[in-house]
């Protein structure tokens, strides 16, 4: 009951506060335009003048992306780098975007009338301990690679039959599956590092990962069914985007600009998601310490 109570809990603060969601989809859609452009620029210097650019619009083209990937060097160079230069400015910007959401989320009195103000203070106050939980975080990455390591030698000698094409075939999708759930199970031990932060005020943020590592662990089934639930509502706002879109040919400018706007509804959507995700760990860690 209390993962249920946490996952209605989070759905409830994502909706009270769609401010923290607009948010999320200014700072995406800043960083999506800057790779955009210089992606946009890349193709046509790539494309402008090839007949395998209207291949490429009418049908799927294998030529036509060769083609994209090899005339013009300098300009996909440029796109790499900007797209690399925009990933860590992102990673720069999350410690930013997590303390204000939680701010928000840890004071619900104060986001009346003051969003602005309860965002921008929690942003500030708990920036520095969250970034430091970006380079303390290579105490669990480091564990997590070896684990999947270990597992994918595991797979390895049961799959050293190469005449068993079907079960190398599973075992793949098994290798991807242990990668996922280590990588979210990290993700989620420092969900519930900048809680113990936040709930805390803990300037540690080595000792609030350790704790966060023994608290989910503590409690596995209830935060990782938690996480998964919300994982799920989040693939099923993806299944109703991916209907909508299939209901339509992008053939007229309507059609393309109606495209667009579904678009960034879904992209509002997953940031809602984001802040109930926050939300509900909040709720779940509130109650597990009562």
């Amino acid at each position: 009951m209390k993962t249920i109570r946490s996952y209605i809990k989070g759905i409830r603060e994502a909706l009270l506060c769609p401010k923290a969601a607009v948010v999320l989809w200014l700072i995406n859609a800043a960083f999506a335009a800057v790779v955009y452009f210089v992606a946009s620029g890349a193709v046509t210097a790539a494309l402008g003048r090839s007949l395998a650019a209207d291949d490429l619009l009418s049908r799927s083209n294998v030529d036509a992306l060769f083609e994209l990937l090899t005339g013009n060097a300098a300009a996909l160079s440029s796109l790499l780098v900007v797209a690399l230069v925009v990933l860590l400015l992102y990673i720069l910007a999350s410690p930013f975007l997590y303390g204000g959401i939680l701010n928000i989320l840890a004071h619900p009195g104060e986001r009346a009338g003051r969003f602005a103000q309860t965002f921008g203070a929690g942003a500030g106050r708990y920036y520095g301990r969250f970034f430091r939980l970006i380079p303390a975080s290579l105490v669990l990455w480091v564990p997590a690679a070896a684990l999947f390591l270990l597992a994918d030698r595991a797979l390895d000698y049961i799959g050293r039959d190469p005449l068993q094409e079907q079960l190398n075939f599973i075992l793949t999708f098994v290798r991807i599956a242990v990668a996922l759930f280590l990588f979210y199970l990290v993700r989620m031990i420092m969900d519930y590092a900048r809680i113990r932060i936040i709930a805390t005020e803990s300037r540690s943020a080595l000792l609030s990962l350790s704790w966060a590592a023994a608290f989910v662990l503590r409690r596995l089934g209830g935060t990782l069914a938690l996480y998964y639930m919300l994982g799920l509502t989040a693939w099923a706002g993806f299944a109703a985007y991916l209907g909508l879109q299939s209901l339509f040919a992008k053939t007229t400018t309507r059609a393309v600009l109606a495209g667009f706007l579904l678009t960034q509804l879904h992209i509002v959507w997953r940031s809602g998601i984001k802040v109930a995700y926050q939300g509900a760990e909040l709720s779940f860690y509130s109650q597990s310490s009562n």
